[in-house]
């Protein structure tokens, strides 16, 4: 099985590839269409927002579409195994600052889970419990 950071690196690997583009300025804008060989007046109506900035060629949203569905249904996948939600919650949690400042609820809220989900499931609770646990005593 996948570890959880090798499938987020993938995964990142993978959407950073694909032909996504960003724009908050006019200008910004204009040149991300002429990267597409499209004409930033005309050609409006061949790209769709995706996320605020975000910006995708219409002809691409099938596939960015199935892409993300994958990745969630990966992470779904993975979330069967114990281990997967062991690192899962260890990684989220070192990268929020858990160690320092002993503050889950950003780990949990980048996940998607409420504390209520984490309590009412014994292997949500044991693989967050076990995670908080290393992170508080990594370098003894």
């Amino acid at each position: 099985m996948e570890s959880y950071q090798d499938m987020r690196k993938r995964q990142r690997a993978e959407t950073d590839a694909f032909p996504l583009g960003a724009a908050i300025t006019q200008e910004s804008f204009d040149e991300m269409m002429r990267k597409w060989g499209l004409d930033p007046r005309k050609d409006l109506d061949k790209i769709c927002r995706v996320h605020n900035i975000m910006f995708c060629q219409k002809k691409d949203l099938p596939a960015l579409k199935e892409m993300l569905n994958r990745h969630i249904a990966e992470i779904e996948e993975g979330k069967k195994n114990p281990q997967f939600l062991y690192e899962m919650f260890y990684q989220e949690l070192a990268e929020t600052e858990f160690g320092y400042d002993g503050d889950s609820s950003r780990a949990l809220d980048n996940l998607g889970y409420t504390y209520e989900q984490i309590e009412s499931s014994p292997e949500l609770k044991e693989a967050f419990e076990k995670a908080k646990e290393a992170i508080r005593n990594w370098g003894d």
